[in-house]
């Protein structure tokens, strides 16, 4: 599938949740159920990817930047809390899994048609169904780990940071940060990069993006059918 492979990294999340929420709308315009599923699972694989890049390039804007330019720190501290403030992304990845489940019945009714690939299919609605229980969970604990409003996973361990620098802003706004503080500083927050990227939710990313990749291949050579960049443009 072409849809939904290059997220443009320069679009910010709440462009980018607009683009996720046309293609929720074109699946719920779609008569065809097989492509509605194909389309729901491109939108819901576009906000885990767009959570989960927008978070390492938080991580990354972390380990590079230098506490003592005022520009950095401020452009650090304006990612950080549109990320952990803004909530963009998690409504269009709730749609998706609720749009799946709307067709859960249907993807399995049709898999038990007397077709040649009717092995494959019951297969693929297998890995359906336990695809959308791992989405479904991965909702919940985006829900349940929410700095208030946020719209990110692993936020626990953006936190810390978005405090550090928030502090270091607000000496910095009023003279108290000191040059002789731009070292320990940068250690914390190199120290705090590092759990970042050990999260347990930094992984469940890479995984969960795979596994919904791994579907979509599987539900189309199952059910012989195809989404293309017309579908689901945007990305």
């Amino acid at each position: 599938m072409d849809v939904g492979t290059a997220i443009t990294v320069s679009k910010s999340l709440l462009e980018l949740g607009q683009d996720i929420a046309e293609v929720v709308k074109k699946a719920q315009d779609s008569p065809d159920v097989t492509k509605r599923v194909l389309l729901y699972l491109e939108s819901a694989r576009a906000a885990v990817n767009a959570l989960g890049l927008e978070r390492q390039h938080i991580l990354t804007d972390v380990r590079k930047c230098d506490v003592g330019e005022l520009d950095q720190v401020n452009a650090l501290w304006a990612r950080l809390d549109r990320y952990l403030h803004e909530d963009n992304i998690r409504p269009q990845l709730e749609n998706s899994i609720r749009g799946l489940y709307a067709c859960h019945q249907a993807i399995e009714k049709e898999a038990k048609g007397i077709w040649w690939r009717k092995r494959d299919k019951q297969l693929a609605v297998k890995a359906f169904t336990n695809t959308l229980s791992e989405l479904e969970a991965m909702l919940q604990g985006l829900s349940s780990n929410f700095y208030p409003g946020g719209s990110g996973m692993g936020v626990q361990t953006l936190v810390p940071i978005f405090e550090l620098i928030s502090k270091v802003r607000e000496d910095r706004k009023f003279g108290r940060f000191q040059d002789t503080q731009v070292e320990l500083v940068h250690e914390e927050l190199g120290e705090l990069a590092y759990q970042g990227v050990c999260d347990e939710s930094h992984e469940e990313w890479f995984r969960m993006a795979g596994r919904v990749e791994a579907l979509v291949a599987q539900l189309q050579l199952a059910f012989s059918v195809k989404i293309t960049k017309e579908h689901a443009s945007g990305f």
